[in-house]
């Protein structure tokens, strides 16, 4: 077909077409109308409002299981850290008690990460994985840290002549929160959540306050390794990296994993 072949075949195509010219006061009618897409930027008030119903949200979608876990880990952690200050060494019964909080927090994490329940929240939602895996991980820590500072302060008052002091305890645990929550998190949403639990399991007596050696105790040789080689400054540090980097790569991760992006999208 020729240029003025084909010319012709348009020219012919909007005459049978086409009618009359759109009139002004149309063309004046979509230029002055403001359009559906140019609106106003939501006010902060709106933000916190959308945050909270967020947060409601993930209440009724993470499971139930982290709660009791959360509780019955803290009371086991109040009775051996009772238990170790017996025979007046402070330092072990902090270290155990840190590292069962720490070891309670890493199956909380990866229970609420688990992709055994579709989540609706980003199903009914335009939130992106980034924000559900945020607000997940800000709400099963809140519950650990409630329930840890309420464990923290019964195992320093149930034998003051102990000498575990509370804010000694809650450094011992509050410090590596971050860097075990955070190790867990990016491998649970980069591969299965079990995995991450059971790295989280190794890392927690590591990251834990040092204890003196005691033979019967199989981790006594090798925990707070990465609390002095750090120093607590240096975990709080590496912690906030990790949760950076759990957060931010979620999009990426569920699209990489199909188990995980079961669990986030």
């Amino acid at each position: 077909m020729t240029d003025n072949n084909l010319g012709d075949a348009l020219h012919q195509w909007n005459a049978d077409h086409l009618t009359s010219p759109p009139a002004f006061d149309s063309i004046r009618h979509h230029v002055t109308t403001r359009s559906p897409l140019d609106v106003p930027r939501w006010s902060p008030a709106k933000s916190i409002r959308l945050a909270a119903a967020l947060v409601r949200a993930q209440c009724r979608i993470v499971p139930w299981q982290i709660y009791p876990v959360s509780l019955a880990v803290a009371v086991l952690a109040v009775v051996i850290a009772r238990a170790l200050s017996a025979d007046g060494d402070a330092s072990t019964a902090i270290s155990g008690f840190c590292s069962l909080l720490l070891s309670g927090v890493t199956v909380t994490v990866s229970l609420a990460l688990t992709p055994e329940r579709e989540d609706a929240v980003a199903v009914a939602t335009p939130l992106g994985p980034e924000t559900v895996v945020a607000a997940r991980l800000a709400l099963v820590l809140a519950v650990d840290a409630a329930v840890g500072v309420v464990a923290s302060v019964a195992v320093a008052l149930v034998d003051p002549g102990a000498g575990i002091g509370i804010p000694q305890v809650l450094a011992g645990w509050l410090v590596p929160l971050a860097v075990v929550a955070g190790a867990v998190t990016v491998v649970s949403v980069w591969s299965i959540p079990w995995v991450g639990a059971l790295i989280g399991l190794v890392l927690t007596p590591l990251a834990s306050p040092g204890m003196s050696e005691t033979p019967w105790f199989i981790m006594g040789s090798v925990s707070g390794v990465l609390w002095n080689q750090l120093t607590p400054a240096g975990l709080l540090g590496v912690g906030a990296v990790l949760l950076f980097l759990a957060v931010v790569s979620a999009r990426r991760a569920t699209q990489w994993h199909p188990a995980s992006a079961r669990a986030q999208v």
